[in-house]
């Protein structure tokens, strides 16, 4: 974390960080306290940052102003999320469109690799950039959403959220 905190602090980029499972008084490697805060209706709204540290900042990327998380699970960054949403930016006038930019810098970053259209409710595009980095890209008219993970750093936090939904999944036996 100390890292991407010193990068962004040279890029003079304003940003905040949250520790994981903020404002609940949880032990956050426990599945049990997990699950009793999302039963109690404490959690369901953080998604990752139930689990995670993070950074949030905004950013351009070829003049499209991006929401970017940046998520540590076990002081590791584990996966980013670049989140771009019309209402917040109407210079791109829609998702397709600033997908496609994204796509094509991207592309220059991994010259020898390229995205593959798959199927989804969305307009969804996949790179496996490494043995186990994949980026996935989802757009449609209003929104576009960017993950980058790495499958061997995540691989515990699925293993924890699983837990925690048998656990949930088991309340409502």
């Amino acid at each position: 974390m100390e890292s991407v905190e010193s990068i962004l602090k040279q890029k003079r980029i304003k940003y905040k960080t949250y520790e994981a499972a903020p404002f609940l008084d949880i032990d956050i490697s426990n599945p049990e306290e997990i699950a009793d805060a999302i039963e109690n209706s404490q959690a369901g709204y953080l998604g990752d940052m139930l689990y995670k540290e993070s950074f949030y900042f905004k950013h351009k990327i070829l003049g499209i102003k991006f929401e970017t998380f940046v998520f540590f699970f076990d002081d590791k960054c584990s996966n980013i999320k670049l989140e771009w949403h019309v209402k917040n930016d109407p210079s791109i006038r829609n998702g397709f469109l600033a997908s496609e930019k994204l796509r094509a810098y991207i592309c220059e970053q991994y010259p020898d690799k390229e995205f593959v259209q798959e199927e989804s409710n969305f307009e969804k595009y996949v790179m496996q950039s490494s043995d186990t980095v994949k980026i996935t890209v989802e757009a449609d008219i209003e929104f576009l959403d960017c993950y980058i993970e790495d499958s061997i750093i995540q691989k515990p936090f699925y293993e924890l959220r699983e837990e925690v939904n048998d656990i949930c999944h088991y309340y409502h036996k």
